[in-house]
C-alpha cells in the first residue's frame, strides 16, 4: 500500500472555475463552493482518522499562539500604546472610552430613553449613561443583592473616595430599561 503524503503546508486555493464534471446547465447553477473540487481536494474517511484529546489548558496554548495570559498580556500593552499614541493616560475611564465609541453610547442612549419614555421615567442622556456604565462596572465586583450591596458597600466607597454616587432607584430604573434595539 503506497504511504500517504503529508498535506501540504500551503493550504490548496482553486484558481479559475471549477469543473464539477456535471452537465453544463447544473454546472452554471451550483455555486462553486458547493461543488466537489476535482482539481486537488482528497476526499478522507473520517473512520481512519485519529483524534487527539487535548486537555483546555493544551488546547488553548496550541491554538492561541502563546496562551491565554499572553493574549491578555498583548491586548494589555497594545492598548496602553494605542492610548499613549493619543496622549492619554492609561487608566479605566481612557481604556473604556477608546474600546466604546461616544455614538455606540448615544445609539443606547436613544433606545435605552425610548424605554424610560414608556415606562414614564425621564430619558437618559450619555453623561449620565456613562455614570450608569461605570457604576455597573463597579457594582459588578460585588457577590452581593444589588440593594445590600449599595448600602453595604457602594455608599461607603463613594464616601471614602469622594465621588457622587447615581441613586439606587435611578440606577435599577436605567438597569431594567437598557435597549440596544430600536424598541419603536
Amino acid at each position: 500500500m503506497p504511504r500517504r503524503q503529508p498535506p501540504p503546508t500551503v493550504p490548496y486555493i482553486a484558481k479559475g472555475k471549477i469543473n464539477s464534471g456535471l452537465p453544463t446547465a447544473i454546472d452554471k447553477a451550483v455555486p462553486d463552493a458547493l461543488k466537489a473540487c476535482t482539481t486537488g481536494w482528497k476526499e478522507e474517511s473520517l473512520k481512519k482518522r485519529k483524534f487527539d484529546v487535548l486537555t483546555e489548558d493544551e488546547y488553548m496554548n496550541e491554538h492561541t499562539g502563546h496562551g491565554i495570559s499572553d493574549s491578555y498580556i498583548k491586548a494589555s500593552t497594545s492598548m496602553e500604546r494605542h492610548l499613549s499614541q493619543h496622549a492619554k493616560d492609561m487608566n479605566a475611564s481612557n481604556t473604556v472610552s477608546h474600546l466604546i465609541s461616544d455614538t455606540v453610547f448615544a445609539d443606547i442612549c436613544a433606545y435605552t430613553s425610548q424605554e424610560l419614555a414608556r415606562r414614564n421615567l425621564q430619558p437618559v442622556d450619555p453623561y449620565e449613561f456613562k455614570r450608569f456604565y461605570a457604576t455597573k462596572l463597579l457594582r459588578s465586583r460585588i457577590n452581593l443583592s444589588t440593594k445590600k450591596g449599595w448600602e453595604v458597600f457602594m455608599k461607603p466607597l463613594a464616601q471614602t473616595h469622594g465621588f457622587t454616587l447615581m441613586e439606587y432607584d435611578r440606577f435599577n430604573n436605567i438597569l431594567t430599561s437598557v435597549r440596544g434595539y430600536d424598541g419603536k
